[in-house]
């Protein structure tokens, strides 16, 4: 079920510490995620978004706000990155869960609305205005310009 829903790998319970330490190894070689990596070139000019103090770089999958990245989930960039490609344009609940979390909105599900306000929380940590991510009643959510 897990490689189903997108996984790399995964370790089942019990596990030796070992055998996770040598998964974790594989999988960040694959990624190139390995410390001591060469750092990502920063995109061109044009694969920017950029909207108050965020800077969204779709190529490498990053957010900044005020030029320090903030750490979000895939599913947190993924809605983020639709709302932001729209700013002050009100996006369907619907839509952000195809694209947010692969699936259909379910009646009475409430995901979405807990992953928009991690979202929201992140972002106001890291500085962005709470506001920023505004809820349109029964229809969905926009970014604030």
């Amino acid at each position: 079920m897990g490689f189903r829903m997108g996984a790399d790998d995964y370790v089942a319970k019990p596990f030796r510490p070992e055998e996770f330490r040598l998964r974790m190894r594989a999988v960040l070689n694959r990624t190139g995620s390995q410390r001591g990596a060469p750092a990502k070139a920063e995109p061109e000019g044009d694969e920017m978004i950029r909207c108050g103090a965020l800077t969204v770089l779709p190529g490498a999958r990053e957010v900044r706000c005020h030029g320090v990245p903030v750490g979000l989930t895939a599913a947190e960039y993924d809605a983020l990155h639709l709302l932001i490609q729209v700013p002050g344009a009100v996006v369907s609940r619907q839509a952000l869960c195809a694209v947010a979390l692969g699936r259909e909105l379910a009646p009475m599900e409430r995901s979405l609305d807990n992953l928009i306000s991690r979202l929201r929380k992140k972002l106001e940590e890291a500085g962005e205005g709470p506001d920023q991510i505004q809820s349109a009643r029964g229809r969905g959510y926009y970014y604030c310009v």
